[in-house]
């Protein structure tokens, strides 16, 4: 792998694929080849060799000519909404320059980055946060601290949104992307004119002391550098 230059990674399944040599090693496991010049070429051996050998031979013969190995991961079991504690809508919104209607700022839940926190979930609970996107843009929403589960999108009203605060849906909501549940994600895509809706729990790090009422701080954001350097950050404090 050092030093190789590749264009793109291609994963593969072997049970999808039962005429490749490596469906007879490794049924049902995950394997990336490397799209690059003399790529299909430094791939043979391996595939050459996961059609005698299996165990650490083909493993071998797999780093020496450029594929990564994937061993298969369980996905996880889907965090239950009903124990949720709380759901928070959270509106994405920006302000425009009147005369010619170019972003000067973004803003997360109508507040800028020194104004109070507002989010403060109890360490160790469940909660649903709501993203309210009422831009024409899409905001990757990243969170701090935890790992999230997807568990819907539904599209809204955002000229009504915008003047009452009131969220009208104007569709039913719609499962996660294929990608997207379930698994673990700490960034998720809030496309415009929806409510992106995810679930996550707020455990502290392992080995954390931590005595009642002890705060700890995090931050929530925009993941495009522009965004997020403009406003659309803000801090979150888990309270023990």
């Amino acid at each position: 792998m050092t030093g190789a230059a590749f264009t793109r990674l291609v994963v593969k399944t072997a049970a999808a694929a039962p005429d490749s040599p490596l469906a007879n090693a490794y049924a049902g496991a995950l394997f990336m080849l490397l799209e690059s010049p003399g790529g299909p070429a430094r791939a043979r051996p391996f595939l050459e060799a996961a059609r005698t050998a299996g165990g650490a031979n083909a493993r071998e013969a797999a780093e020496q000519c450029g594929v990564i190995w994937l061993p298969e991961v369980a996905a996880p079991e889907p965090l239950d909404a009903a124990l949720a504690v709380r759901e928070r809508t959270l509106a994405l919104t920006e302000m425009d320059r009147p005369s010619d209607g170019y972003t000067m700022i973004g803003l997360l839940d109508q507040k800028h980055w020194d104004d109070p926190i507002s989010e403060d979930p109890k360490a160790g609970s469940m909660e649903i946060w709501s993203f309210a996107n009422a831009t024409g843009d899409v905001h990757p929403m990243h969170l701090h601290l935890v790992q999230f589960q997807v568990l819907n999108r539904q599209p809204f009203d955002t000229k009504t949104y915008q003047q009452s605060g009131k969220l009208v849906f104007t569709g039913i909501p719609m499962a996660p992307e294929s990608n997207e549940r379930p698994a673990w994600k700490d960034t998720i895509k809030t496309y415009s004119g929806y409510v992106t809706r995810v679930i996550a729990k707020f455990d502290l790090p392992t080995g954390t002391v931590a005595k009642p009422g002890d705060e700890f701080r995090y931050v929530w954001h925009c993941h495009v550098l522009e965004h997020e350097d403009n406003e659309m950050m803000r801090p979150y404090k888990v309270v023990a």
